[in-house]
């Protein structure tokens, strides 16, 4: 009974995916790597370019994965063998994930959407713009938030509800609010 369950579901995730991937490619324009596979509900919004790299896996039974564009120009990139487990990410310039990154749920925005000052709050150009990189390997924890203009080096860890505002090194251990060094990862390999 169980290798019928585990058969159909594998059928219903393969199904939902090619749904998901055939709608967004040729409706959207958005480019797919082969085998992507989509475990939950999925929502591509706004006028940029996007690239999903191959073996990517979006999961989460809880949450929806949240691709968004503001601007034809804002792009979206994620790398190869990625896993985002019901992640909100949001581009206004550009967000670039490397290769094996897993992504909890958290949110990565390369806006601050409002400027700072009430009378401008309203005002779209007062808001902070700045490309988010996130570098081969990286693990961002659950509810964290990564903010605009961070780049986090290869092989690095983002703790749960932590709040990146600066960028981080390669192999470290980041958390808190905001979020500082607290390990070394010695024995991190590429």
């Amino acid at each position: 009974m169980r290798e019928l369950i585990e058969f159909i579901r594998r059928n219903f995730v393969g199904i939902r995916s090619r749904n998901y991937v055939f709608y967004y490619s040729h409706f959207w324009g958005i480019k797919f790597g082969r085998r992507v596979r989509i475990y939950s509900k999925f929502l591509i919004m706004g006028p940029g370019d996007i690239t999903i790299g191959e073996d990517t896996v979006f999961g989460s039974r809880i949450y929806t994965n949240v691709l968004a564009t503001t601007y034809p120009n804002s792009t979206i990139h994620i790398g190869n063998n990625c896993f985002l487990n019901g992640c909100a990410i949001a581009a206004a310039s550009s967000i670039t994930i490397g290769d094996n990154c897993i992504i909890s749920d958290a949110n990565i925005m390369d806006t601050s959407s409002h400027g700072i000052a009430p009378n401008r709050r309203r005002d779209p150009a007062e808001a902070k713009v700045a490309p988010i990189v996130l570098s081969d390997n990286v693990w961002i924890g659950s509810q964290a938030y990564v903010m605009p203009g961070v780049t986090i080096g290869k092989n690095s860890i983002v703790g749960v509800n932590s709040v990146v505002t600066k960028s981080l090194p390669e192999n470290v251990f980041a958390a808190g609010v905001p979020a500082k060094i607290i390990h070394v990862l010695e024995d991190a390999h590429d």
